[in-house]
């Protein structure tokens, strides 16, 4: 029912917006990916022109669309044929090294973090949480962003410039947690 409804609004409204709005669709599509919800997610990875500079991002992002629904519809199998593996929020073998983050236009942070891969695989794909918290240790926002890690088992990255999305209230720290990992 809910694919029905997508592809009536793809239908009536147009598959593609304007070059203006593709980042707002690539957020919001980045939005749903890292809640789960794929099929929302590609509705609005849909509505990025292919002339856009984003599109190759777009591509991307359906790509690990692709391989986290192979890797939820296989983790119910027993063995491991080599594959790639899904690493939940309890594995440490992807550690936050350090992160920093500035404030721009008063509401956007913009982080850059340092991810070491503890593990014997190369790790594809990161999802990590941004937790906003104020001076009296309230949590004020939580944000979750979607890696192309790409780092080497033993290796370590830093990925510049995420910006994860507004935090209106006023916040003094920030933590950084990994959410889930895709292997290969």
């Amino acid at each position: 029912m809910k694919k029905l409804f997508i592809l009536l609004c793809l239908a009536l409204f147009g598959c593609t917006d304007s070059e203006e709005n593709a980042s707002t669709n690539l957020r919001k599509g980045d939005e749903f990916m890292a809640k789960g919800e794929y099929e929302i997610a590609e509705y609005y990875y849909d509505k990025i022109p292919e002339e856009s500079v984003l599109y190759k991002t777009v591509l991307r992002r359906r790509q690990d669309i692709e391989k986290l629904a192979r890797s939820k519809s296989s983790s119910g199998s027993s063995g491991s044929s080599g594959g790639s593996s899904v690493a939940d929020d309890s594995d440490e073998n992807i550690v936050i090294v350090s992160q920093k983050f500035a404030v721009q236009l008063g509401k956007l942070p913009l982080h850059t973090v340092l991810i070491r891969n503890n593990s014997s695989k190369r790790v594809n794909t990161i999802e990590v949480r941004f937790v906003y918290i104020d001076e009296t240790r309230t949590v004020v926002a939580r944000h979750t962003w979607l890696l192309n890690a790409y780092i080497d088992a033993g290796g370590e990255k830093e990925f510049p410039n995420i910006s994860p999305g507004m935090v209106h209230d006023k916040f003094v720290r920030v933590e950084v947690e990994v959410v889930k990992a895709l292997f290969f």
